[in-house]
Order: structure tokens, then sequence, then C-alpha cells
């Protein structure tokens, strides 16, 4: 993919890369490896353009909810998760798998057209669906129906 970018772009690849020894040979990448700490995870994705998770197995893709919550725009493969949780956010553009050519187009539009501010309130608002609290209700209500209950 590095190859597909123009010169003035830089990768920074977060978390374990299996290969990360033949990616020396690429000057706009640097991998930084796995971010533990919640505030350096903050603070890196604010600090990107744009966010690409080139996950081609996910289960439920919490990369994009933590990317959108810091006003950072996302592509991602198109799993069958990802494109039912994000089929109606603005800012995260799911791409066929392995598909570099598209990703790359969808980064650069994302770059280009740089969103403001108050464009984000929508979608942090969508963000909401997410919530711990709204997750642990929604479990205990399915339980509940499952055991017989109301």
């Amino acid at each position: 993919m590095s190859q597909l970018l123009e010169d003035n772009y830089y990768l920074e690849i977060a978390g374990i890369v299996p290969r990360k020894h033949s990616l020396r040979y690429f000057k706009n990448i640097n991998c930084i490896g796995e971010i533990k700490c919640q505030k350096e995870l903050r603070l890196f994705y604010q600090s990107c353009d744009v966010i690409f998770n080139p996950s081609q197995v996910e289960t439920f893709g919490l990369i994009p909810i933590e990317a959108i919550s810091q006003q950072t725009p996302v592509v991602a493969y198109n799993h069958k998760v990802f494109e039912e949780i994000y089929h109606n956010f603005k800012f995260v553009s799911l791409v066929e798998n392995r598909n570099y050519h598209d990703a790359i187009k969808e980064i650069y539009r994302f770059i280009e057209y740089k969103p403001k501010k108050n464009e984000w309130i929508n979608e942090q608002d969508k963000l909401k669906d997410f919530s711990a609290q709204r997750f642990a209700s929604r479990y205990q209500e399915l339980y509940l129906k499952l055991m017989g209950g109301s």
C-alpha cells in the first residue's frame, strides 16, 4: 500500500505487525507498536488525518468507534459487522477486502475534505448506541427474553 501513496504522505502503524521487518525498506512507514495507554491512544487518533483499519477478520470493530470519538475519519474493509454498524456514518468509508486502490482513494478523499468540527456532532451522537451501559441493558433484555422472562 505504501507504494500507492504519494511521497509526501506518512504512515504510522499501530498494533502488532507480524512482518514488521519487511516494512523497514519504506521511508514513509513507521511501526509504533501496540498502544496500551488510553491517553496515548486518544492522542494517536487525534494526530491522524485518517485511520485505515486493514483487518480482514473483525468481530465488533472497536477501532472505528475509537477513531470517530476522536473526530478522525476511518477507511476499513467491508465486513458484515462493519456494514451493519457503520452503514450510516458519514466519516466511515468501507471498501472491498484487499482493494488497496479504493482504500487509497478514500484516504485521499478524507484528507482533502477535512471534516469540520460541527459535522462531527451527528457522527458522535450515533456513538451513544455503543455505550457499555446500553450494551449491558440490551444484553440483559435478551437474556431475560431467552429465559422466558419479560
